[in-house]
């Protein structure tokens, strides 16, 4: 255990007492104790990407692409390192600019942001890594969503962390989910790699009143940008995520990668970001800070069908009489997520398992339904719900009806919400 966990642990102990802790090492150990290996892209592969990308350039369709680097007295060695990650990229239509201006996180980005020519933005911390096919990546997406006819505002990716005290040690992979309203008020879990639509960027600039959590803030504020341009359905379009490992986020003493802990000014500032996003979306609400640093939970004061007229449902998990989780957050593929886990298990070092996330399917069993839309829904479907889908249906039978219900609301245009704390035990 490093001086870094130890200090993770007692800082969460003096919060949530013994009992919580000692659940909460278990699941670390467990998220350790899961394999992971970060392998580089082969050589050929690097090099049939540049051809690619060459060939994009010679068709006028490779965007230029800003990589903006704030930077502030950086370790030397690992300052020489994230600019060997940027400038052997396999995309070679880039621009690395670097920005070292006075006055906080906020300000030093804007600088780099006006200085930029790209079409595209990407967001790179000055002691962070590229993996070496990162911008091709994030380019190939963005040309796939515009042969869908979709302008995307911003691209992200996942990540995981390194260590270099001694030989690189890739760890804490971040497989992060496409994009997820709701689970982006409960923490900035879209965080590295970021790309983002220039005009855009240069219109809307980092918020100097949120540094610590200036991202997220920044984050909010696209997903409003989007909105107004159709539904749900239509907003979340218009942020891709590409599901690979792009981004390699440097753990030493003093980052936010290695403890968070000692920076509460930034979850603070994530806390006020969330708030007044919705407030400025007229949403009566709380946003309290949970168990966890840096995660929070949206307390609605207001009916949420009318707090959130984009949610057309809200479901919960479900329970055995052990506590363990039996079902409730479903994949449209009809996996059950947290199958198993202890009621207050948090899902590991993502915290989903305790989050409010927007769900592809919920269960059947535990579920309220926007009544204008229940109204608008078929009889067999009504009859269901009235009778209890969970009495008299095995397993299989009731993840099937609930995945029918909750396509059936999603093609309606709504997000359908799942509440952690909205529990019914089966």
């Amino acid at each position: 255990m490093t001086r870094s966990d130890i200090k993770k642990t007692l800082d969460y102990a003096g919060r949530n007492g013994l009992a919580a802790t000692i659940a909460a090492a278990r699941e670390r150990l467990a998220d350790e104790r899961v394999p992971y290996r970060y392998d580089l892209p082969a050589a050929a592969e690097l090099e049939r990407q540049r051809r690619e990308s060459g060939e994009w350039m010679k068709a006028g369709t490779a965007p230029l692409v800003s990589v903006v680097v704030p930077a502030w007295k950086p370790v030397r060695e690992h300052f020489e390192a994230m600019r060997a990650s940027v400038e052997s990229q396999s995309y070679g239509n880039f621009e690395l600019i670097i920005s070292e201006e006075p006055g906080g996180i906020s300000a030093n980005t804007n600088a780099g942001i006006a200085r930029a020519s790209g079409a595209y933005i990407a967001l790179l911390d000055h002691d962070d890594l590229l993996a070496p096919d990162a911008l091709y990546h994030l380019v190939k997406a963005v040309k796939a969503a515009e042969a869908r006819g979709v302008r995307p505002l911003m691209v992200y990716s996942d990540e995981d962390k390194i260590r270099t005290e001694s030989e690189p040690l890739f760890f804490a992979p971040n497989r992060k989910p496409d994009f997820n309203y709701d689970y982006l008020l409960s923490n900035n879990y879209i965080c590295h790699l970021s790309m983002i639509d220039a005009a855009v960027l240069k219109q809307l600039k980092m918020n100097g009143e949120y540094d610590g959590s200036q991202d997220h803030e920044l984050f909010l504020r696209l997903f409003a940008q989007a909105e107004p341009a159709g539904g749900p359905a239509c907003a979340d379009a218009r942020f891709l995520h590409v599901p690979r490992v792009l981004y390699h986020w440097r753990s030493h003493k003093d980052s936010t990668a290695e403890s968070g802990a000692h920076k509460s000014y930034a979850h603070e500032a994530g806390r006020r970001a969330v708030s007044s996003h919705l407030r400025s979306r007229g949403v009566n609400c709380a946003v309290q800070e949970t168990a966890h640093r840096g995660f929070f939970r949206v307390q609605y004061f207001d009916d949420i069908f009318v707090s959130r007229p984009d949610i057309g449902a809200v479901g919960g998990k479900l329970t055995d009489r052990r506590g363990r989780m039996r079902g409730g957050l479903y994949t449209g593929k009809g996996e059950i997520l947290f199958d198993g886990q202890p009621r207050g298990a948090s899902g590991g070092f993502t915290h989903r398992a305790a989050c409010q996330q927007d769900a592809e399917a919920v269960d059947c069993g535990n579920i309220i339904i926007r009544p204008k839309l229940l109204h608008s829904l078929s009889g067999e479907i009504r009859e269901l719900l009235s009778e209890g889908c969970v009495n008299g249906m095995n397993r299989e039978e009731r993840i099937r009806a609930s995945i029918n219900l909750c396509e059936k609301i999603r093609e309606r245009g709504y997000r359908i919400l799942w509440d952690p704390l909205m529990e019914k035990r089966i």
